[in-house]
């Protein structure tokens, strides 16, 4: 091992100390886009804001959603992401917005068309994921 490190020259150690240097800070920097970044949840009633906060990923709550005239809807927000609880047959029909599943990326949102719910979650435009036809 002494014999390659008596080749290199002291030229050869300052590039090398360049290049880990770059990219310990390249790790500095990208680490939030690494780990997703901050997140909003955000819910809109007929076109409406009626809810916004920090998506907390510590911890599993729920959140209330009024829907006027028809009842409530239920969000489950945890640490993997947020889910709408299946609401009544007569509030919501299809099923559709409780089937989708859980959110967890910016630009994902839930939708329910017959209550006018949409239920999303809005972080950096870095994050967002574009598909082919946006593009």
């Amino acid at each position: 091992m002494r014999r390659y490190l008596s080749l290199l020259k002291k030229g050869d150690f300052v590039i090398m100390g360049v290049i880990l240097g770059s990219f310990l800070l390249s790790l500095g920097v990208l680490s939030p886009r690494l780990h997703g970044g901050q997140l909003q949840l955000v819910v809109s009633v007929g076109g409406k804001e009626v809810y916004r906060q920090w998506w907390d990923r510590e911890g599993t709550y729920t959140v209330d959603i009024d829907l006027p005239g028809k009842g409530e809807a239920v969000l489950e927000v945890s640490p993997t992401g947020v889910r709408m609880r299946p609401l009544p047959l007569e509030i919501c029909p299809g099923q559709i917005c409780s089937h989708l599943g859980t959110i967890s990326r910016p630009g994902q949102a839930i939708i329910c068309l017959p209550n006018r719910l949409i239920v999303e979650l809005v972080g950096d435009s870095m994050d967002a994921e574009i598909d082919g036809i946006t593009q």
